[in-house]
C-alpha cells in the first residue's frame, strides 16, 4: 500500500475530452496484493493479483471548457465545463503468465518476475460530487519488461454515465529508476538501499 499526490497540468490535453484545464490536485491511496505465497493447497490462485486505487481529483482555479456537438449546425462548439471534485476509484484482477513458463520452479519467484504478459480486467469508476458515477469494465493485457511496460484495454461502459459505445486505450510507461538508476534509482532518505532492493537487482 502507498500514498501519492499528482498534479493535473492545465492546457496539457485535448479540449475534446475535457483535459485542457483547470489545474487539479490529486491525492490518492494505492494498494496491491499478489498471491504467490499461498500454500500448496491453494496453488491455483498463486498467479492472481488484485490492485486498486482511490484518488480525489480536486480542481484548482476557474472552470474549463469542452467540445460538444451542436445539433443545429452539425458542428462541435466550446461550452463551459464546471470544475467539480471527482473521486476516481477502481480495482483490477491480474494473472501472471510467469507461472506458465519454465522460469517458474515452484514456490515464490526467486527473481523479479519481469518480461512477461499479464492479462487483466480493470473495473473503473468516476464519481463527480453530486453527479452520477461513470463505470466501465476494461479487459486487456500488459507486457512488463525491465525498463518499460506497455498495456492495451478495451473500454466497455457498465452504465449510461460510462458512455454509449465501446472504446480502446493504450499506455506506455517508462521506469526512470531502471532507465537512469544513477539519478532516480536511489532512496530519498538514506544512502543505503534496502536488502530486498539488492536482492532484486
Amino acid at each position: 500500500m502507498s500514498v501519492g499526490v499528482a498534479w493535473g497540468i492545465p492546457h496539457s490535453g485535448s479540449q475534446a475530452v475535457g483535459a485542457d484545464e483547470p489545474n487539479t490536485f490529486q491525492p490518492g491511496v494505492f494498494f496491491g496484493k499478489g498471491f504467490g505465497n499461498l500454500p500448496a493447497s491453494l496453488s491455483w490462485l498463486r498467479p492472481f493479483a488484485v490492485t486498486g486505487a482511490v484518488v480525489s481529483q480536486t480542481p484548482i482555479g476557474p472552470s474549463g471548457s469542452a467540445l460538444t456537438p451542436n445539433l443545429t449546425t452539425g458542428k462541435f462548439s466550446s461550452v463551459p465545463n464546471p470544475a467539480v471534485e471527482t473521486i476516481n476509484w477502481g480495482f483490477s484482477v491480474q494473472y501472471s503468465t510467469y507461472y506458465l513458463t519454465s522460469r517458474f520452479t515452484g514456490g515464490p519467484p526467486k527473481d523479479e518476475p519481469l518480461n512477461q504478459w499479464v492479462p487483466l480486467v480493470e473495473f473503473s469508476f468516476q464519481s463527480p460530487i453530486g453527479q452520477a458515477t461513470a463505470a466501465t469494465v476494461n479487459p486487456g493485457f500488459a507486457y512488463v519488461a525491465v525498463a518499460w511496460q506497455v498495456a492495451a484495454e478495451v473500454v466497455v461502459p457498465m452504465n449510461g454515465a460510462g458512455g454509449s459505445g465501446v472504446g480502446f486505450r493504450a499506455q506506455l510507461m517508462l521506469f526512470l529508476d531502471d532507465l537512469i538508476p544513477s539519478v532516480f534509482g536511489r532512496p530519498l532518505l538514506t544512502d543505503k538501499p534496502e536488502v530486498n532492493q539488492i536482492a532484486w537487482r
